[in-house]
């Protein structure tokens, strides 16, 4: 139980033992980083490098890991992992603040990075969400881009194209490598819906069940939505969802201090 961890021990312990390097779970990382915040403390010099895996980190965890720690400091590499293929993609922190937030803020999903060696990812084209019919999208379709119609993310679609000039293809992400290829033409589809970048960096935008269809008939990725929410220092996270009578919803969980 993450809320249950004495994470001042934690301090405690790396100072003590002279930690140089760290890898614990991104629940944990948070906990230990607002831990931090409400209490004025700082993450011990000796440590030089840290690391997270499973979900993805938004960019304001990268910002705040980097301002906790006491000395220069390397940075946090982020791991984004399945269940049932361990590793997919890493990315490090100061790519992340340096090319890759300002996308985030205004839609673009989070940045998981370049894929794991050994591994292929293949972006395939949603051919349809909630039975309805959706035309595959390339970086040459840009221009006839309809921002109130296609699926993509939030808020502007076409914005974030034109300006990022950096889409490869949108659509679900599966990918292939030694311990899941089936046959020398087989994927695994992961589940997530995103795209690449022309520097071969994978995008999230949240998963494929997980898309939320409004009133007016958008589609919205709920990592690619919840992301620009979570930028306000006043919210911790929040979730995406679409009620039973068709609105889209959003609930949040407020910063709070440690405790």
């Amino acid at each position: 139980n993450v809320q249950r961890l004495d994470v001042k021990q934690l301090l405690v312990t790396m100072r003590s033992q002279n930690v140089n390097t760290g890898f614990m779970s991104p629940s944990v990382w948070k906990r230990l980083l607002r831990y931090c915040r409400s209490e004025n403390k700082k993450i011990p010099s000796s440590v030089k490098f840290t690391a997270s895996g499973g979900s993805p980190l938004h960019p304001k965890f990268h910002s705040e890991i980097i301002d906790c720690f006491d000395s220069q400091f390397g940075q946090h590499i982020s791991v984004y992992a399945l269940t049932e293929g361990l590793p997919l993609a890493s990315i490090g922190s100061y790519e992340v603040l340096n090319n890759c937030s300002k996308w985030t803020k205004i839609g673009g999903g989070i940045c998981l990075g370049r894929a794991i060696d050994g591994l292929k990812v293949k972006i395939t084209p949603l051919s349809f969400i909630n039975n309805d019919e959706v035309s595959a999208f390339h970086d040459n379709d840009a221009d006839n881009l309809d921002s109130d119609t296609l699926l993509l993310c939030c808020p502007n679609p076409k914005e974030i194209i034109n300006k990022n000039a950096a889409f490869q293809k949108f659509g679900e992400i599966s990918l292939s490598g030694n311990n899941l290829t089936l046959g020398s033409n087989k994927y695994h589809d992961t589940g997530d819906v995103g795209y690449l970048d022309l520097a071969d960096r994978i995008w999230l935008c949240g998963r494929k069940s997980h898309i939320v269809r409004s009133k007016s008939g958008r589609f919205l990725c709920s990592v690619a939505l919840e992301s620009i929410v979570n930028y306000l220092p006043s919210i911790e996270q929040c979730a995406l969802v679409s009620s039973i009578e068709g609105r889209v919803v959003l609930f949040i969980e407020p910063t709070v201090l440690f405790g």
